[in-house]
């Protein structure tokens, strides 16, 4: 069988802490899968970070893919062609959009709780994946999209694990002067609400006359002069370090090395955040919604509003009970275990072998 992916989303800029899961999925299904080939169809140069296993044929199909009709010449005329020509079985997409024009049954790879993909797209997908039974009850309210057509693949890796003690400094050494810290997952993209922690960190400094840092993981290409501005002048920014996108290996060591991890996202619906913390240790503070409540269950600690105060209050609250803390962390690791890598690949392969 040969199976085409859409990794458009895999290309050098958007490579960043939500696609490393996916980037780690597709290794680990090739390698699994060896009998079959695949082709990992992108639409410019790809990461040079990627490593393809023998079974494995990259292709570029130039687009910027910025614009509707780029983005439509690619997917409906371009992406068919290509298709054509290797005689692909079937086609997994991981970018919210079905191709209008093939005849080969396609999968729809949703990695969020999306807000934003079509009727249409789901109605040409053969099967949908998602990651939550929130995000499928979701789409089955909103779109009458049919349950027995949505499977739920968990976001579990296996890169994220508990480090020991001497490592663990060394990486405080490294990146935080050696202190503790809390770890920002989502960089400056506004849904995760970097400016609403930022000012929690000030409340929770000024209560607690701390000398925690504030790491920032993630994406920093989005324009916010707003926050570049405040920055400069924020009160304790020498206390906070943007560290952007980095490796899934540095990640996860600074991950394991956090003191607790904050993660609130509005409405993005991604997960891996969650999976991280709890498999690497760490302590998560989440956003009190339904798809947070979904994957951290009685291990997270979690905040009913996106208000600094409330941020703040579980930051201080973390931080001030070690027996808590330590009870979340035992808590963290158990829950994490329910939840797999391997389960999700198999999950998967089942959607594949029933399309």
């Amino acid at each position: 069988m040969l199976i085409a992916i859409n990794t458009s989303t895999l290309t050098e800029n958007l490579l960043d802490f939500n696609n490393s899961f996916l980037l780690e999925f597709l290794t680990q299904i090739t390698q699994q899968h060896h009998q079959h080939q695949f082709i990992f169809i992108f639409n410019e140069a790809y990461s040079k970070h990627l490593v393809f296993n023998k079974n494995v044929t990259p292709i570029i199909i130039k687009s910027s893919l910025k614009t509707k009709l780029a983005a439509s010449y690619w997917y409906n005329i371009l992406l068919p062609l290509a298709l054509k020509k290797y005689k692909a079985n079937i086609l997994i997409q991981t970018n919210e959009i079905c191709s209008s024009n093939v005849n080969i049954p396609q999968i729809l790879f949703l990695q969020n709780d999306s807000k934003t993909v079509t009727k249409n797209n789901l109605y040409r997908a053969k099967k949908v994946i998602t990651p939550t039974i929130f995000s499928k009850q979701q789409l089955v309210e909103k779109h009458q999209l049919d349950a027995n057509k949505i499977k739920v693949l968990y976001s579990a890796s296996n890169n994220f694990k508990p480090k020991d003690i001497d490592i663990k400094q060394q990486t405080k050494d490294g990146y935080a002067d050696g202190r503790e810290y809390f770890l920002f997952f989502g960089g400056v993209k506004p849904n995760n609400n970097l400016m609403q922690v930022l000012k929690a960190f000030s409340m929770f400094k000024k209560w607690q006359y701390s000398s925690m840092k504030l790491l920032v993981e993630g994406n920093l290409i989005y324009k916010n002069e707003d926050l570049a501005v405040k920055l400069k002048t924020y009160k304790y920014r020498d206390d906070v370090v943007l560290l952007g996108n980095i490796s899934t290996a540095k990640i996860a060591t600074i991950t394991a090395s956090a003191y607790c991890s904050i993660y609130i996202p509005t409405y993005d619906g991604y997960t891996q955040q969650i999976f991280a913390a709890m498999q690497s240790a760490v302590p998560v503070i989440t956003l009190n919604n339904t798809s947070m409540q979904e994957i951290g269950g009685n291990a997270a600690l979690y905040t009913n509003t996106i208000e600094p105060e409330d941020i703040a209050a579980q930051m201080q609250l973390i931080y001030k009970d070690e027996n808590l803390r330590t009870n979340q962390i035992k808590q963290g690791l158990e829950q994490a275990t329910t939840f797999s890598l391997k389960k999700s690949i198999d999950t998967f392969w089942n959607v594949i072998e029933d399309v």
